[in-house]
């Protein structure tokens, strides 16, 4: 076997049919590990300022492995850190790295390891965020970085998820549902409705989502009108490709709710939920979700991913999560210190922000089973120390 870094565009589009391969043959692909998303990210919203820095493992003429990593010029405390990370971070829910099922999987992260080594002039930080632990190489390169650089890890976030074969409708119990269902019959009585499932991208149901989702909450990426294009042009391209679906509810000709998501290999991703305060009582959040993930059982659909974050209508449907890790990787030059301590920091700030989230979903919990008051919870202490290896 051999690892290639490809810093070039041309190079790397010229990977393009062996990428489609390789995602093909793994064991667990994401939709995030296409080509298509990947190369959208790179060139659609990095653009002219990407520096590519894919690491591809050969065994023979086969690709075998892919890093889909860029190199960012990042400044912290004033100093410039030439930064490794994911072409998709920032625009997707994991990153990762695409191995073929068939081969030996330390083997190949082993060469992208030591091609890291062979080029450790050219970059100071290695930032893998979102490595996602339903991956066995997640732990896996976690051992194999940290025997040769030093390697800070921490927990990232939380993703819910609801088995749509086994453990659909959720958590939720037969009261529960029965009063989703009698709001809908309220809803139905009450207003002119009309609930569209599943439907190909269109621009007037997104600017609508946008538009309630924005007013909700202020803190959203897609307040950024950069990121807001990017997502608007790569969504039309899935829907071509059948890998995306807008629903709606419409109350009185004006849509209320909207729920858009994305699809690959029996796998949904709810990317978008947004419906309107003004209907609040009727639910229309949980009329439209229960709709959506009953369409796409009967469809034939296996897991919906609700993707990250502590909203409270995800752990309504499930209390099924798995988790996000990101790796700090310091290379061992003459900022090797100076990283080492910026890493400390960041993750004591970052256990500081999970703790309150930890805390803010207890009292959800507790809250739902009507045990304890609503009182905003304090955070006492860090409740676990930052992990190290290295």
């Amino acid at each position: 076997m051999r690892a290639e870094v490809i810093a070039c565009l041309e190079r790397l589009e010229s990977l393009s049919e062996s990428w489609a391969e390789l995602v093909a043959e793994m064991d667990r692909p994401d939709l995030y590990d296409t080509w298509e998303w990947v190369i959208s990210c790179l060139t659609r919203f990095h653009g002219k300022a990407a520096e590519p820095f894919v690491i591809a493992v050969f065994d023979g003429d086969r690709c075998v492995g892919i890093a889909p990593l860029h190199r960012v010029n990042e400044r912290h405390g004033g100093m410039i850190v030439r930064t490794l990370q994911w072409i998709t971070y920032g625009l997707a829910m994991y990153g990762g790295f695409c191995l073929h099922g068939g081969r030996n999987e330390a083997e190949v992260l082993g060469k992208m390891a030591d091609a890291l080594v062979a080029c450790r002039d050219e970059w100071d930080l290695l930032k893998l965020a979102n490595v996602n632990s339903s991956r066995n190489a997640t732990f896996l390169v976690r051992k194999l970085l940290a025997d040769r650089f030093s390697l800070y890890a921490e927990e990232a976030d939380y993703v819910p998820y609801l088995n749509l074969v086994k453990d659909y409708p959720g958590k939720i119990n037969g009261k529960e549902r029965k009063d989703i269902e009698r709001r809908e019959r309220n809803l139905l009585r009450e207003r002119r409705v009309r609930i569209e499932l599943d439907r190909p991208f269109s621009a007037d149901v997104w600017e609508r989502a946008l538009e309630l989702h924005l007013a909700k909450w202020p803190d959203s990426l897609l307040h950024d009108p950069r990121y807001r294009g990017f997502c608007r042009q790569l969504y039309e391209d899935l829907s071509d490709r059948g890998q995306l679906g807008m629903s709606y509810l419409e109350i009185d000709g004006r849509i209320e709710a909207v729920n858009v998501c994305h699809f690959m290999n029996r796998k949904v991703y709810g990317k978008l939920t947004a419906y309107s305060p003004e209907y609040a009582r009727y639910g229309l959040g949980l009329i439209l979700l229960n709709r959506l993930l009953c369409h796409y059982r009967d469809k034939g659909m296996e897991e919906f991913d609700f993707e990250g974050g502590t909203q409270p209508f995800k752990f309504y449907w499930t209390d099924t999560v798995r988790k996000n890790f990101n790796y700090y990787v310091c290379n061992n030059n003459a900022k090797r210190t100076f990283l080492r301590l910026w890493c400390a920091l960041v993750l004591k700030r970052s256990l500081a922000i999970r703790a309150r989230k930890l805390a803010w979903r207890s009292r959800l919990r507790a809250l739902r089973t009507r045990r304890v008051p609503i009182v905003s919870p304090k955070v006492a202490r860090v409740p676990a120390k930052p992990l190290r290896d290295g």
